[in-house]
C-alpha cells in the first residue's frame, strides 16, 4: 500500500499564505548544560540572504529513498486464507478482512521495484508488543501526571511495507491515539469531488483511488495486480454508503487495527481513542459537505454509526479538513475562506450537538488546524470555543521541498533574517480573495518573517481572545523535511536558511527534496538519528535561536571559493521538543501531540512527555545528551523604520555536548503568572418570565491558583450573589425582544481577565390574541427537545406546524434551518436569525421582504429590508424562512 506521510503536508510555501504575529527569540534555554568550543560569526543583510542563482543538478539514475525501518521489531498484516471449498464466496478470498494476519516479522531485503520484502514468523503474540513503551528507545512514563495531553497520530497504511501495526504503539505513554484517517464517500452526485486528491498526490494510475471507492461501495476493489474484481458489497465487507458519509480508506487494515486499539484501551483506561477524518489526501469532500444542513446531517449521522459500530474503540472525533479557506491538495474546491469559515461554525455546532446527545458532553471533539493565519482565519474559534474539547495546531511543515527557500520545517520561533523572506504582496485565499488579519490584509514579508510554533499560538491569541490557551496543544514532527542541494554563498555555509534549494533530475524524475525513507525530501526521525545522531555527528548542528536541529551534509566535490553546496535536513529533536516544552509552559497551553507513531523511535515520544514533566514510571526523571557538531546563535544588529530586521549576525560555534534533566527542567522553568482561562456556558436567547443560568464554573486557572468571580448585572436583572461563578435569574417581562449584557471579571489574586456575555430576552404573547397561530396545530405531535426526528416527521410548537428538514435532535423549530415551517404565517423578525433573500417577516406591526441575505440588521432600519405594508396574520404561501 503507498505510503501516505504527506497527508499532513501543508504546502504553505507554495501558496504564500502564512502569517504570525510572533516576537522574535534569541535566547538559549538556560538550565541546559552545554561545551561549546570557537566561535566564528557572519554578518549579512536580509537582500543579502537567499540572493543565490539556480542551476539544475545531475543525480545518478538509481537516486532513490532509501526505505530505512531500523533494527524494531516488525509486525506486518499477511494475506494468510486457507482454502475451504465450503466457502461460498472463495473467488473473493484476499478482499477480506478475516483473509489477513498480523504477523511477527523478518525483513529480507527490497525486490527490483525497491519495495521491501518480509517473511512471516508467527502470529504477533501480547508480549511482543510495545504497548508498556519497553521497545527500541521508549522508556515508560506516568503519562497522566501533568494532566496534559500527549497525543500521537497513527498512519493505517503502516501495516503493509512499513511493517508498523498497532502492535507497536507506546500506549503507556500517551493519551490521545489519533486513527489516521477515514476518507469521505463523495462519487454519485453532479460534480462529485470522487476523492481525487488521491489521484493528484500519488498518479492516476495508482490503485489508492479504486480502494477508496471500493471503500464506499460504489465500486470493485484492486488485486493484487490491479484488476478491479473485488465485490465489497456482496461479500459483506461494506454497504454501499451515500455522498458524505465515511469510510475507512484501507478495508483491510481497519478492524485489524480497531480491535488492537479497543485491547490497548482496555489494558491502559486512561487512552482516548480518536476517529480523525481527512487528512491531506482525502480532505476534498468537506468543501461541499459543509454548504448544505443536508450533507452535513448525512455525514454527522454517519459518524454516530461508524463509532457505535465499534463500541469501546473510540472517545472522541478529530476533524482534519486541510484546509478551510482553500490551498490545500486540491484546487478550487473552497468557496472562500469567509464562506468556509461560517460554513465550518455552523457544522462544528450540529456535530457536537449530535455527539452530546448520542453519547454525552465527556465525548471529545478535536481538530487539525493548521499554524498558518490564513488558514486560521478560517476557522472562527472564538464561536467554537465551547465546542471543541481541543485544537491540535500543526506546527510542523512549515517548509519543505515544494519550495526553494529551505528553513526549519518545526521550529519553535522564526529567523529574524532569511532568504523566504522576499517576497512581495499580501496574503490572498485560493480564490484570490485578500486575508484580513483582524480587519486588515497582510503582506507576504510581515508573514514569512514570523513563521514559527510560537508564531502560530500567538496568532490564535489574537484572532481569537476568547478561546482558552488550554485547549491548544502543538505539534512534534518525527520525521525531518529536506533538499538534497541547498546553495549558499561560501561565507554562509552551514547557515543553510540564507542559501537557495537547487533542482535535481535524471531519465526518472526531477525534484528539490533529499532521497528520504520513503519519500523524496521526508526522513522518518528514525532514519536521521541512526546515521546522524549517534557515534558520527559530524554533519549534525542546532539552531539555539529557532530552537531547531538540521544536517549539514557538504558535496565536497562541488564546492568552490564562491559557493558551497549540501544535503539539508531540518527536524524535531529531543531537544527541540522540550524547547516546545518550554512554550507550552509559557502560554499555559493543553499539550503536545506529534505526526506521526511509525517514524519515532520513542526518542521524541519520550521527549514529549519530558517537556510536560510528566516523570519516569519509577518516579525518576527522563534524561539525555546529544552531542554536535556545531551550534548557531543569531543577533540582529540593524532594523528598519517598522522594526522588521535588516540585519543579522550569525555566530558559528564549534561542537557542543547538550545535556538534559527532566528534575532540572520541570523546578527551574516554572513561568511567570499566566492569566485565568474563562469559559461562560449558558443561553444566548431566552423568553421572558423564565429561568437562565449563566455557569462560568469551567473557567481554570494553568497555575493552580485559586480563582474569584464578580459578576456585573444589567439593569431589570436581579442576582442576590455576584461573586459566585454561576449565576441563576428570571428574566424579565419586556416590550420587545432586548439584549442585556453581562460582565465577568475573573481574578487569580494577580490578574483579572474580563468577558461579556449577551442574553436577548424575547416577549411572551397570549397564544390566543397571537396572530401567529396555526389551528392545524392541535392535529401534529407537540416538539420535544429531547427526541430525534427523521426528516419529514412534522410537530406542533408555538401553535404553528413544523416539518423536518432532515435528522435532527434539540433544535428548536424556528430558530434554526432543520425546520420548515408548514403553517402559512408569518413570523416575526429575531436579531439572531439569518434570513435568505425574499424572507417575509413581521416586526413592530410592519411587514418585511428581504431584498438579500441577512442576519442581525433590524428592519426599518436596514435597507435591506423592504417595507410591504401593515402586518397581517395568514399570507397564503407565505415564506416563514
Amino acid at each position: 500500500m503507498a505510503d501516505h506521510l504527506t497527508s499532513k503536508r501543508q504546502f504553505y510555501a507554495k501558496n504564500n499564505n502564512y502569517f504570525f504575529a510572533s516576537s522574535l527569540f534569541t535566547g538559549m534555554i538556560s538550565f541546559f548544560i552545554s561545551t561549546p568550543t570557537t566561535a566564528n560569526s557572519v554578518e549579512i543583510t536580509q537582500a543579502e540572504s537567499g540572493n543565490i542563482p539556480d542551476q539544475t543538478m545531475t543525480v545518478p539514475y538509481d537516486f532513490k529513498v532509501s526505505k530505512y525501518t531500523g533494527k524494531r521489531d516488525h509486525f506486518k498484516l499477511f494475506y494468510d486464507w486457507k482454502w475451504d471449498e465450503q466457502d461460498p464466496f472463495k473467488e473473493y478470498a484476499g478482499f477480506r478482512p478475516g483473509d489477513y494476519h498480523i504477523y511477527l516479522a523478518e525483513r529480507t531485503g527490497l525486490n527490483w521495484k525497491n519495495e521491501i520484502q518480509y517473511k512471516k514468523i508467527r502470529l504477533v503474540k501480547p508480549e511482543d508488543r510495545n504497548w508498556s513503551a519497553t521497545k527500541e528507545h521508549h522508556q515508560p512514563f506516568n503519562v497522566t501526571h501533568s494532566g496534559k495531553i500527549v497525543g500521537l497520530y497513527m498512519g493505517e497504511w503502516g501495516v503493509w511495507e512499513r511493517a508498523y501495526t498497532a502492535d507497536y504503539i507506546a500506549a503507556n505513554n500517551i493519551t490521545h491515539l489519533f486513527y489516521s484517517f477515514v476518507g469521505i464517500c463523495d462519487y454519485e452526485r453532479p460534480n462529485a469531488t470522487e476523492n481525487n486528491g488521491l489521484d493528484i498526490q500519488f498518479g492516476k494510475d495508482s490503485r489508492n483511488k479504486a480502494v477508496m471507492r471500493a471503500s464506499c461501495g460504489q465500486g470493485l476493489a484492486p488485486d493484487q495486480h490491479d484488476n478491479l474484481k473485488g465485490d465489497l458489497v456482496k461479500i459483506g465487507v461494506t454497504k454501499k454508503q451515500q455522498d458524505f458519509e465515511i469510510s475507512p480508506y484501507d478495508y483491510l487494515a481497519y478492524p485489524h487495527l480497531l480491535d488492537s486499539i479497543k485491547a490497548m484501551k482496555k489494558q491502559f483506561p486512561h487512552l482516548k481513542g480518536m476517529l480523525s477524518i481527512g487528512g491531506w489526501t482525502l480532505s476534498d469532500p468537506f468543501y461541499d459537505m459543509v454548504k448544505t444542513p443536508e450533507r452535513q446531517q448525512t455525514f454527522i449521522q454517519s459518524i454516530i454509526d461508524t463509532i457505535n459500530a465499534y463500541p469501546g474503540v473510540f472517545d472522541g472525533v478529530d476533524l482534519d479538513w486541510e484546509f478551510p479557506g482553500g490551498s490545500g491538495l486540491s484546487p478550487n474546491l473552497t468557496a472562500g475562506y469567509v464562506e468556509d469559515r461560517e460554513n465550518f461554525t455552523v457544522f462544528v455546532k450540529a456535530l457536537r450537538h449530535a455527539l452530546t446527545t448520542e453519547f454525552g458532553s465527556s465525548f471529545q471533539l478535536t481538530a487539525a488546524l493548521s499554524a498558518s493565519p490564513a488558514k486560521l482565519a478560517a476557522v472562527d474559534l472564538n464561536a467554537l470555543k465551547d465546542d471543541f474539547t481541543f485544537i491540535n495546531l500543526m506546527t510542523y511543515d512549515l517548509y519543505g521541498a515544494w519550495g526553494k527557500d529551505p528553513a526549519h520545517h518545526t521550529g519553535v520561533y522564526a529567523k529574524p533574517i532569511a532568504g523566504a523572506y522576499n517576497v512581495e504582496g499580501n496574503a490572498t485565499d485560493e480564490l484570490g480573495n485578500i486575508i484580513l488579519y483582524n480587519g486588515q490584509p497582510v503582506s507576504l514579508t510581515k508573514v514569512m518573517r514570523n513563521y514559527s510554533a510560537e508564531g502560530a499560538v500567538k496568532t490564535v491569541q489574537q484572532l481569537y481572545p476568547d478561546f482558552p490557551m488550554a485547549k491548544l496543544t502543538i505539534g512534534a514532527a518525527s520525521y525531518s523535511r529536506g533538499w538534497q542541494y541547498v546553495k549558499t554563498k561560501a561565507q554562509h555555509a552551514k547557515l543553510y536558511w540564507h542559501g537557495k534549494a537547487q533542482q535535481w533530475s535524471n531519465s526518472n524524475s526531477k525534484g528539490l527534496g533529499n532521497k528520504g525513507t520513503f519519500e523524496f525530501g521526508v526522513s522518518d526521525f528514525r532514519d536521521v538519528y541512526d546515521h546522524f545522531m549517534q557515534e558520527d555527528t559530524q554533519f549534525l548542528y542546532y539552531d539555539r535561536q529557532a530552537e531547531s536541529a538540521y544536517i549539514w551534509q557538504p558535496h565536497t566535490n562541488l564546492n568552490n571559493d564562491n559557493y558551497h553546496y549540501a544535503h539539508v535536513e531540518a527536524f524535531d529533536s529531543p531537544r527541540s521538543v522540550i524547547a516546545k516544552g518550554k512554550l507550552i509552559k509559557k502560554y499555559g497551553l493543553g499539550g503536545i501531540f506529534a505526526w506521526e507513531a511509525q517514524t519515532d523511535n520513542g526518542l521524541i515520544l519520550n521527549a514529549m512527555n519530558a517537556a510536560v514533566c510528566n516523570p519516569l514510571q519509577d518516579g525518576g526523571y527522563y534524561q539525555f545528551s546529544q552531542a554536535y557538531a556545531g551550534t548557531v546563535t543569531s543577533q540582529v544588529i540593524a532594523s528598519d523604520n517598522k522594526g522588521n530586521p535588516t540585519k543579522v549576525r550569525e555566530t558559528l560555534h564549534g561542537s557542543e555536548v547538550f545535556q538534559f534533566d527532566g528534575k532540572t527542567f520541570c523546578d527551574t522553568t516554572s513561568p511567570g503568572n499566566r492569566p485565568p482561562q474563562v469559559n461562560i456556558t449558558g443561553p444566548t436567547q431566552a423568553k421572558a418570565n423564565t429561568t437562565v443560568t449563566l455557569d462560568a464554573s469551567q473557567s481554570t486557572d494553568p497555575d493552580g491558583d485559586q480563582l474569584s468571580f464578580e459578576w456585573k448585572i444589567p439593569s431589570g436583572i436581579k442576582v442576590d450573589n455576584t461573586q459566585l461563578n454561576k449565576i441563576s435569574f428570571t428574566t424579565p417581562a419586556v416590550q420587545q425582544d432586548t439584549i442585556f449584557k453581562f460582565g465577568l471579571s475573573v481574578s487569580d489574586g494577580q490578574t483579572n481577565v474580563q468577558r461579556l456575555w449577551s442574553l436577548q430576552v424575547t416577549t411572551t404573547s397570549d397564544p390566543g390574541k397571537d396572530c401567529n397561530k396555526d389551528p392545524n396545530a392541535k392535529n401534529y405531535p407537540a416538539w420535544q427537545p429531547n427526541k430525534t426526528y427523521q426528516s419529514g416527521t412534522k410537530v406542533s410548537y408555538n401553535f404553528l406546524v413544523w416539518q423536518s428538514n432532515w435528522w435532527n435532535s434539540g433544535n428548536e423549530p424556528g430558530k434554526t434551518e432543520a425546520w420548515k415551517l408548514l403553517s402559512k404565517v408569518i413570523l416575526s423578525w429575531h436579531a439572531s436569525k439569518a434570513y435568505p433573500a425574499d424572507s417575509i417577516i413581521h416586526h413592530q406591526g410592519t411587514r418585511y421582504k428581504a431584498r438579500w441575505w441577512t442576519k442581525g440588521e433590524e428592519p426599518g432600519k436596514a435597507s435591506v429590508w423592504q417595507s410591504l405594508g401593515k402586518h397581517q396574520c395568514f399570507i397564503p404561501n407565505a415564506n416563514g424562512f
